[in-house]
């Protein structure tokens, strides 16, 4: 599925996407990487390819934001809408700030591109921005990207030690109103491989460890570690966000930011192509209006959407035949629930993504494992991996409840059951309906 439609509203590329053929006229170093469709001859870009992402980042900076950079092989490419969202939504965020002359944002982790403090300063005359970089040949090709524009008063950066505080190249009396991170997604060189190896993974990665991976959790223990510091310094700092590669990391951070005694919370999508960002903002300042800050256009179509109960007839005659079977079901499944009688039979219950999910897949796993007497490496590594996936999966989505409600009720066509929860679990409630209808 194409996500486009989802960009922020302002994003110029929402409704004029790049166009690969002037672009390639333009810019030979580009052209090489222009392909053309066999059946509808439209030229299009193979985004699995680093050089073409590579090429094609400062085509579009060059052409359309007049910003010249060079970007080295072996770091992360940098896509110009995606994080052309990310300034946007920063945008929106100081809408919530009393009206000031100069805005100060700092990056943590520019990247060699440096391309958040670069679009920010272009596209905002009154944006400064302050920012950090670990690694020694991004924080060099940083440098002189914006030295090469002529952004040196404008963009400050300071190399840092991965050891230091974040927020380290602050002076003890420097305020900031936003502070802005894309942190590393992956916990290890296997995660990475694996999130860069999936089937729907539709964009390169060319980056360097440190960019990619932190051992100590990933996006989820980075933010952590980012509202941990923002503790020190919510005084000087007015929004914190960060964004997340994984959409479990962001939805935990979430619940965790609910219970940690911010005074302002948001998130945000950010869309581009077949790839989806999440992130999320909060202030410590609780006059904050966040009301003023526009939802994102995910959000606003999600809302726009009216999700109805899963309905359909039993086989079992009476009310009492399908409660009955309603509760054995229930009971073997692990479920602990709750019964009303109004006229009508209600269970409620509290539910996850949980480990009786996908149990018909588990159990042919299983039975290949058995069966198959003699595995070539390269099956036996993906039947690991498959039940590695699956228990990492189940044990990190267990934290998250949602209750779900099973309506029987009695007319005289016979009984109807009604299934009705969260939307984020209607992959739970089609499973759970399986049951139901082979047995009731």
């Amino acid at each position: 599925m194409a996500f486009n439609q989802f960009m922020h509203p302002k994003n110029r590329y929402k409704h004029e996407p790049p166009d690969f053929e002037k672009l390639a006229e333009c810019f030979p170093n580009f052209r090489k990487h222009v392909q053309h469709s066999k059946r509808t001859k439209k030229p299009f870009v193979n985004f699995r390819n680093p050089n073409a992402v590579r090429e094609l980042s400062k085509c579009l900076l060059r052409n359309d934001f007049n910003l010249n950079i060079e970007l080295p092989s072996d770091r992360l490419a940098p896509t110009v809408p995606s994080r052309l969202n990310y300034i946007l939504w920063l945008q929106d965020l100081l809408q919530c700030l009393p009206t000031q002359n100069r805005y100060v944002v700092f990056d943590i982790g520019c990247g060699s591109s440096c391309i958040y403090p670069l679009l920010g300063v272009k596209l905002n005359d009154n944006w400064t921005f302050i920012a950090s970089e670990i690694d020694a040949k991004n924080f060099e090709y940083a440098q002189r990207n914006v030295t090469t524009n002529g952004l040196s008063e404008r963009v400050l950066l300071h190399q840092v030690l991965e050891s230091d505080n974040l927020f380290s190249p602050l002076g003890d009396t420097d305020e900031v109103d936003v502070c802005m991170c894309n942190p590393p997604f992956f916990n290890s060189k296997d995660d990475a491989e694996k999130g860069w190896q999936r089937p729907s993974a539709n964009s390169s990665c060319s980056g360097d460890g440190k960019e990619m991976i932190f051992e100590q959790g990933g996006d989820l223990a980075f933010a952590e570690r980012l509202l941990r510091d923002s503790t020190k310094v919510k005084g000087r700092i007015k929004w914190f966000t960060i964004m997340f590669g994984k959409k479990l990391s962001f939805t935990s951070f979430k619940l965790k930011l609910k219970t940690s005694g911010v005074s302002a919370l948001t998130s945000t999508e950010f869309c581009q192509g077949k790839t989806m960002r999440w992130a999320v903002a909060w202030s410590f300042i609780d006059t904050l209006d966040i009301d003023k800050i526009p939802k994102s256009q995910f959000q606003l179509a999600k809302s726009q959407k009216t999700d109805k109960p899963l309905t359909f007839r039993c086989k079992s005659s009476t009310l009492e035949d399908c409660e009955n079977a309603v509760s054995e079901i229930l009971a073997e499944l692990g479920i602990s629930f709750e019964t009303e009688h109004v006229g009508h039979v209600l269970f409620k219950f509290m539910t996850s993504k949980s480990e009786w999910m996908h149990n018909r897949r588990k159990r042919r796993l299983e039975t290949f494992k058995l069966t198959s007497k003699r595995l070539c490496d390269a099956e036996r590594k993906c039947v690991q991996r498959q039940d590695t996936t699956s228990e990492a999966n189940s044990q990190q989505k267990s934290d998250v409840q949602f209750e779900c409600l099973i309506f029987l009720s009695q007319n005289n066509d016979g009984v109807e059951a009604k299934i009705c929860s969260n939307p984020m679990l209607k992959e739970e409630i089609n499973a759970i309906s399986v049951y139901l209808k082979r047995r009731i």
